[in-house]
């Protein structure tokens, strides 16, 4: 705060505001110089809060080859891996978060108005100071997504429903099943609730509307379980609560299947969607969603197996 009239000091202030410009012209580094003129009736109340609605940083698009401005939520979450500081790794399956990144544009229709937005949206900012694998974890949020290591590189699954990859049969298998048909109260839920940053406020943390569900409140017994799921990188309410909803309803596919295949599910992938025949538990390429994968040697049996961990999906879940 500075008194009117004070020229020399008016000048000193004017002197940095150059030496600001000159050290972060070019360095593709955002700044904000603010120069306030005391005023005793405007500042009655202390000086006045600053805020700015920006664009972040410019993410390099596989797909197009292009440089530019975006916040679609793969791209973004390949700019984070890929530089200085976040992950610094350039092992990237571009295939991969070139399909994440197609998904993430796709127009959604939205209930009121006839009004349409992209499917995934990330926006929102990274302080330097917090762990990179927090940082994703939170960012995968933004698209409900998995990350995951594969094959070398990091790869991308948004949350969009796809056809199956393959169908296994009982002649893949070389290994007992293990078979879960429910999920334990403990990790049951029936509502989704949360915070979001919303854009039609000025970007202040609130609650979303919450998704409960009277059916499955029904199925557990008339109790309201909720989970607590926080979107600190989406601003779009709709966006929120479709998020919230197709967590809802994936987390009530409650059947959870692991047992060891043959070398048929090499080239299945974590979050790849599979199906799978047995009649005696009467599955005709029953839909599982692939959330872990390991290759191992038996040397019993003097083979090579693949071991899968499966949840059980449908398309429904993910409407």
């Amino acid at each position: 705060n500075k008194h009117k009239g004070d020229q020399t000091t008016a000048d000193s202030d004017l002197e940095s505001e150059t030496s600001v410009d000159a050290n972060f012209k070019g360095l593709g580094i955002s700044y904000l110089y603010v120069r306030y003129e005391y005023d005793q009736d405007a500042f009655a109340n202390g000086v006045p809060l600053i805020t700015a609605v920006v664009q972040g940083k410019k993410v390099y698009n596989p797909t197009s080859d292009t440089t530019v401005y975006s916040n679609n939520a793969a791209l973004c979450i390949r700019d984070y891996i890929t530089s200085s500081y976040g992950l610094s790794d350039s092992a990237i399956d571009e295939n991969s978060f070139a399909a994440a990144a197609n998904e993430s544009a796709e127009l959604v229709a939205l209930a009121v108005l006839a009004r349409t937005e992209k499917r995934y949206q990330l926006n929102g900012i990274v302080k330097s100071d917090t762990p990179t694998g927090d940082v994703l974890q939170k960012m995968t949020t933004a698209c409900a997504g998995t990350l995951f290591w594969g094959m070398g590189a990091w790869k991308l699954k948004v949350g969009v429903y796809s056809s199956p990859v393959k169908t296994l049969t009982l002649d893949d298998l070389r290994s007992p099943i293990s078979l879960d048909t429910r999920t334990s109260m403990r990790d049951n839920f029936n509502a989704v609730r949360g915070t979001f940053n919303d854009a039609s406020q000025d970007y202040i943390t609130a609650d979303y509307p919450p998704i409960v569900s009277a059916a499955f409140k029904t199925e557990d017994n008339g109790e309201e379980v909720s989970l607590d799921l926080a979107l600190p990188f989406t601003t779009s309410a709709p966006a929120a609560q479709r998020i919230a909803k197709l967590t809802l309803l994936r987390g009530r596919e409650q059947m959870a299947l692991s047992a060891e295949f043959g070398m048929e599910a090499f080239g299945i992938e974590v979050g790849d969607i599979i199906g799978f025949t047995n009649d005696r538990y009467g599955f005709n390429a029953k839909e599982f969603e692939v959330i872990s994968w390991s290759l191992a040697a038996n040397q019993d049996a003097g083979d090579l197996r693949i071991s899968l961990g499966l949840r059980e999906t449908s398309a429904a879940a993910f409407d």
